[in-house]
């Protein structure tokens, strides 16, 4: 009777040891498993690939979108600009802790003895990443069709 006793107690504080020393997830895990809108990002390369010198300014905001600024210069050069900022941020916090007691007791004997073995670990740590991206897109038109294109990005 009493090693089932001590035999079921071992099981649980193996269980709770287990289940304490699993691995938390790190700011990249959390970062991946974020949502993405990938097809709907707008980066150069859709720009690269979609706006072709003599589109119409119709089919280039169809292809990308609205752009933020629109001007016209003084020789009728119509240019639209698209201007985006995109941030990303990732935070991970992990924590574990285990504890557990054993106690053994012999009442059959003349003197009562007892013992008992316990003890507790925890541990916690963290980490963050964060990123911005810039870009920018100048886009010429003449006489309603793509005459040029021009980018900046950047990356910190």
């Amino acid at each position: 009777m009493r090693r089932q006793g001590i035999y079921a107690l071992s099981v649980i504080f193996l269980a709770f040891f287990l289940v304490g020393c699993g691995a938390g997830m790190t700011a990249a895990d959390h970062q991946r498993e974020l949502p993405t809108t990938q097809d709907m990002q707008l980066t150069l390369g859709v720009f690269q690939s979609r706006v072709k010198v003599g589109m119409s300014q119709g089919d280039v905001i169809a292809a990308v979108g609205s752009p933020n600024i629109v001007t016209k210069d003084a020789e009728d050069v119509e240019t639209l600009i698209w201007d985006k900022v995109a941030s990303e941020s990732a935070y991970s916090r992990s924590s574990s802790s285990v504890s557990g007691g054993l106690g053994v007791a012999a009442f059959p004997l003349p003197v009562a003895v007892g013992g008992a073995v316990g003890g507790s670990s925890s541990k916690s740590s963290g980490a963050s990443a964060s990123t911005q991206r810039t870009l920018t897109v100048v886009v010429k038109f003449e006489k309603n069709k793509v005459k040029s294109m021009t980018y900046n990005t950047s990356k910190f």
